[in-house]
């Protein structure tokens, strides 16, 4: 039974593709959670513009909403 999963586990649906081999050394990638794939596109954002992007788009969303 062991057997059969590694051997399963060595295949993969690829779209178009139909069922293929994955190399040895190259793993299936896992699936983050929402939170943290937020978690990583907000710091992917923070460290391309900064702390302060943050407040100003803030205070454009506070004046914007201020005017409405």
């Amino acid at each position: 039974m062991c057997l059969s999963i590694l051997l399963i586990s060595a295949w993969e649906k690829k779209p178009g593709k139909g069922i293929v081999m994955l190399p040895e050394d190259e793993e299936k990638p896992v699936p983050m959670s929402t939170s943290e794939a937020g978690r990583k596109g907000g710091s992917t954002v923070r460290d391309k513009y900064g702390e302060d992007y943050y407040r100003r788009i803030g205070k454009k969303g506070g004046t914007a909403l201020k005017e409405k």
